[in-house]
């Protein structure tokens, strides 16, 4: 397992140096805004820090409050609240650029990935912001020393995160638990899964006894269906029109239905709707035999 504590990260040899020239909080940097959010209700755009921001996710905390985290090229998460919205506030900083952060389902952690071969976790508290000092961990993947992580994805149940590299053919799938005095952090590298090409869009499934199972997405026509549990796997060949020189069309984002019975897949000519569906096991089969049969189960 990879844990530790403390209020920042330590750079490694392998990672980009940090280099703060032109760096600056959201109040008195005379950088220009690269990235805006609109508010329709509020008719009102709002910065998401000082650079070129690669996701965002909205997210109501365990205190209720309303946030919107996003991961910049700044090698910073940043935070804002409404209905203020403006200015934000670093939740924290990162050896390198980040391109993805996400609040877990239960609110405790939140989970970063940028230009390295790492996940970094952060517990946070009701507020969604830092615990104290801060309580981080980071967890290796071992993919490899010049590989980057491109997005990542919370099961329902907040201890599996799944982790997609645009550079290499690998997933990786992560174990996240608590320790005992329930304020550290603790992680490992649960599963790796390779792939036909680097991945990207990755989703879990929200339906009950399948929070195991996630989504994750190759640029092109091909897309994997993999229990994190099990190791069980399926490749799905999307089928679509052509869309460029090449014949394929670019996969760009996934999501579940609330129940898990469908997959949504976002491509670069439509939008696919994919049914789910769950093979039975042995035993829940000879249940429904037994049912349907009328005889007594013994």
């Amino acid at each position: 397992s990879n844990s530790g504590s403390g209020s920042g990260w330590e750079d490694d040899d392998d990672d980009v140096a940090d280099d703060d020239a032109g760096d600056g909080d959201a109040a008195g940097s005379s950088m220009k805004p690269t990235a805006l959010l609109f508010d329709r209700s509020r008719e009102m755009d709002f910065v998401c820090g000082h650079s070129m921001v690669n996701s965002v996710q909205v997210a109501r905390v365990r205190s209720g409050k309303l946030r919107c985290y996003s991961a910049n090229n700044d090698k910073r998460v940043w935070i804002n609240t409404p209905p203020e919205w403006y200015p934000g506030k670093v939740l924290c900083k990162f050896p390198v650029c980040m391109n993805d952060a996400r609040l877990s389902p239960d609110g405790r952690c939140m989970a970063c990935v940028g230009d390295t071969d790492s996940l970094f976790l952060l517990a946070v508290d009701e507020d969604g912001e830092l615990v104290g000092e801060g309580v981080t961990a980071r967890v290796r993947l071992g993919v490899h020393r010049t590989a980057t992580t491109q997005y990542l994805a919370w099961s329902a149940t907040s201890d599996l995160v799944a982790v997609s590299c645009d550079t290499h053919l690998t997933v990786s799938v992560v174990s996240v638990g608590w320790r005992e005095d329930g304020t550290t952090l603790d992680a490992s590298v649960l599963m790796q899964l390779q792939t036909v090409a680097p991945t990207f869009a990755i989703a879990f499934s929200p339906a009950p006894g399948r929070t195991s199972v996630f989504a994750v997405a190759e640029r092109g026509r091909f897309l994997h269906m993999v229990d994190a549990r099990t190791g069980a796997r399926q490749l799905v060949t999307l089928a679509h029109r052509p869309a460029d020189r090449m014949g394929l069309a670019r996969t760009n984002g996934l999501a579940f239905s609330g129940d898990g019975e469908r997959l949504y897949v976002a491509t670069s000519i439509g939008l696919l709707e994919l049914t789910c569906n769950v093979v039975p096991t042995l035993r829940s089969l000879c249940r429904s035999f037994i049912a349907a049969s009328g005889a007594v189960e013994s």
